[in-house]
């Protein structure tokens, strides 16, 4: 079989020899050893991308021997032509065609044991289209009472994908469809959601914030300033072995030409501070290992301090509610820590910022290869012409991206996400702390710079934030902070990526735009970037706030209102084309009798669903006259300056493309011309020229709508002296 040869047509060329991995687009790791048809255990690695080095092996050994060979054409199926077309149309969250290597190896393992209690259960039966829906259900009713209903789905997946890749093989070989073949599970869901992971609360996220934006508005600064002090210190020897008395003599006497005591730290095996020492004097070596006890056993009246300070000669600017953080300079041991509290600090702000998984955020580097071959820097600052700026971050996505029409991206896929200027801020830092490695984070192990990097992994990530609230909480103790810089006992236990992209997600789904902000942040979206229809992912918890039900029935008012105005053809303006189209989703989805209902204050349970699925992308802007235009938010083109946590209507600029208008809109932009006219009377020069700009720019936006609307007539303006 060659590695061109794919469809039903090519499944009876099966043979023993036949190479599992026959799609050549699915091979990433060339060279790698691929296993033969007939082998019961096949090692997926050359499928894994170079950055994913854990063990890829399905075992087919304890598949009943009479299904054993169906289950590997299912598989093979699974890896050579992805998902049948059906399946992932179902799929919507899921909806990928190309499985990664690890997940079929899941599916290998849940096929398994569902087949061994077939064979259990039903000996007599030889073949897959034996196996009966009554066999499935009671397979499922087990496993539900035994482990927790998301286990349990996952079995239920399994058993129908297994349903869906048999489809097409021998009659024998098919199994046959479940009883919940229409996706109508019967497995209890009253667990947890599939995104259970909590957000970070306020009693957290608060310091949390406080200290980050300390670290890089104030002490960013110190830190850099300090490595730089160090890693100018270029020794022409590094001696690995403990100094002579010769040489530790020389150094002591050159010390106490201006100093009274020889230093000491409690840093590493404490003692004296002989690096220190060296790095002070400029000293030609660096000495590895002290010798020092040994002359200081034959001369006891050289003094030795009796304080653990080893400063660093750089000045410390940095203050946090008015104390400066360290007044006794940066310690020379302790400048490690300091650099990994800020790259901790600037990973939680890149991180709350842009919503990024966190195999996106640690792979971020200072350049990104573009798929026409450009490279662009990690962040580009862009001015619209609104003259707004904005800040984009241009990275790479994994999920999903093990194979995108049968062609896997070992490094991912281009992306880009908006981030705020404090997140551009701290990009910033990342770039001088580590930007010689080519790369934002790293596992920082010295503060010399030949040092080679090691990626940050989410491990040692989590276990950096976990460090960095410890030494926060002591250093607020010692500064005598106020309370809200305390984190509370159980910090550490949110300190991980998943907690913080959970945090970024119910923190967007808060603002104005709601899922549909989020989704584009997160890359939710179930068909593209623009698409209207969207999968909650970690924004689900926003629902459970106030302000998340606040904002929830507002925007399914707006949507309400929307689906009537559409159906009357009065929308019109920049945003028109996406204002009818999440309208028409939302009428289809509900099947509408009587729009009219829909006017009502009090949402229906269904409005809620709608809107949690489509709506939060739909908000209502007052104008004068008790009309309203339609914001049908895309975080990218947004004009408003989404501060705080309730939509900022004071924000909303008419220029913004966002915005869809209705007739009794352009009624509302109309009446405040006239209010505009009226008040240019006795202004003063700059009041009229505002208003006069105002006035025109309604115009603009009232020409631009497209709508029937009587032309105003215009006055003639005289040039205020």
């Amino acid at each position: 079989m060659t590695t061109q040869s794919f469809g039903v047509a090519s499944l009876q060329s099966w043979n023993d020899d036949a190479p599992v991995i026959a799609n050549a687009k699915r091979i990433l790791r060339e060279g790698t050893p691929i296993p033969a048809f007939s082998e019961d255990a096949w090692n997926l690695a050359a499928m894994a991308p170079p950055r994913k080095r854990n063990t890829l092996t399905c075992n087919f050994a304890s598949v009943p021997l009479q299904f054993r060979v169906a289950v590997k054409k299912a598989v093979w199926i699974l890896i050579n032509e992805g998902k049948p077309s059906h399946a992932v149309q179902r799929g919507r969250t899921n909806a990928k065609k190309w499985v990664a290597p690890h997940s079929i190896m899941s599916h290998v393992c849940l096929m398994r044991a569902f087949l061994n209690f077939v064979a259990e259960e039903t000996p007599e039966v030889r073949s897959l289209s034996g196996v009966v829906s009554v066999t499935m259900d009671a397979y499922i009713d087990r496993v539900a009472g035994q482990v927790d209903p998301q286990t349990a789905i996952a079995h239920y997946g399994s058993i129908r994908l297994l349903h869906d890749l048999t489809s097409n093989l021998s009659a024998s070989e098919r199994l046959t469809a479940p009883s919940w073949a229409d996706d109508k599970i019967f497995v209890s869901r009253s667990g947890p959601s599939d995104n259970a992971t909590p957000p970070m609360p306020d009693t957290v996220l608060t310091p949390m914030l406080l200290w980050s934006l300390a670290f890089v508005e104030q002490f960013a600064e110190d830190i850099l300033s300090a490595r730089d002090a160090i890693n100018a210190y270029v020794p022409a020897t590094v001696q690995d072995t403990p100094m002579n008395r010769q040489q530790a003599e020389d150094l002591v006497a050159a010390w106490t030409k201006d100093h009274d005591h020889l230093p000491r730290t409690d840093a590493g095996s404490g003692g004296i501070a002989v690096g220190y020492m060296t790095f002070i004097l400029n000293w030609a070596i660096r000495f590895q290992r002290s010798g020092l006890p040994v002359l200081l056993a034959r001369h006891p009246e050289i003094p030795v301090s009796e304080l653990f300070s080893c400063p660093v000669p750089a000045q410390v600017d940095g203050m946090i509610h008015g104390r400066c953080w360290q007044p006794d300079g940066l310690d020379y041991y302790r400048l490690t820590a300091h650099q990994i509290d800020l790259q901790s600090a600037c990973m939680f702000l890149v991180a709350l910022n842009s919503s990024m998984r966190s195999d996106e955020l640690l792979n971020l580097r200072l350049e990104t290869l573009q798929d026409d071959g450009t490279r662009k820097p990690v962040t580009e600052r862009v001015e619209a012409p609104d003259g707004l700026v904005r800040h984009l971050l241009h990275g790479r996505t994994f999920k999903g991206q093990e194979g995108v029409d049968g062609i896997q991206r070992a490094d991912g896929v281009v992306r880009t996400w908006a981030i705020t200027e404090m997140g551009a801020t701290a990009v910033g830092i990342l770039e001088r702390l580590n930007g010689t490695h080519g790369r934002l984070f790293t596992a920082v192990r010295s503060t010399i710079e030949d040092v080679a990097a090691r990626p940050l992994t989410t491990t040692t990530a989590a276990n950096n934030l976990r460090q960095f609230v410890k030494r926060m909480r002591s250093l607020a103790t010692e500064l005598a902070l106020p309370d809200e810089y305390f984190f509370p006992d159980d910090a550490e236990d949110f300190m991980t990526l998943g907690v913080l992209r959970r945090t970024s997600e119910v923190l967007t789904q808060q603002e104005i735009g709601g899922v549909l902000a989020g989704a584009h942040q997160a890359g939710h979206r179930l068909r593209d970037p623009y698409d209207t229809q969207v999968t909650e992912g970690y924004g689900g918890l926003a629902t459970q706030s106030k302000l998340g039900r606040r904002t929830s029935d507002r925007t399914g008012q707006a949507l309400a209102h929307l689906v009537v105005e559409s159906r009357e053809g009065v929308i019109g303006g920049p945003a028109a084309d996406r204002a009818l189209g999440v309208a028409d989703l939302a009428a289809a989805e509900l099947e509408l009798v009587d729009p009219a209902n829909l006017m009502t204050p009090v949402l229906s349970n269904e409005w809620k669903r709608i809107t949690k699925s489509v709506g939060q992308a739909v908000y209502e802007v007052p104008l004068a006259g008790g009309t309203h235009a339609y914001c049908i938010f895309h975080l990218p083109w947004s004009a408003c300056t989404k501060e705080g946590e309730e939509p900022d209507v004071a924000g909303c600029k008419i220029v913004c493309p966002n915005k869809a208008l209705t007739m009794d809109s352009v009624k509302g932009l109309q009446q405040r011309q006239q209010e505009l006219e009226a008040s240019k009377q006795g202004a003063a020069t700059e009041e009229v020229i505002r208003a006069d700009r105002l006035i025109d720019a309604y115009e603009e936006q009232i020409a631009d709508s497209g709508l029937p609307v009587t032309a105003r007539k215009k006055k003639r303006r005289s040039t205020p002296r």
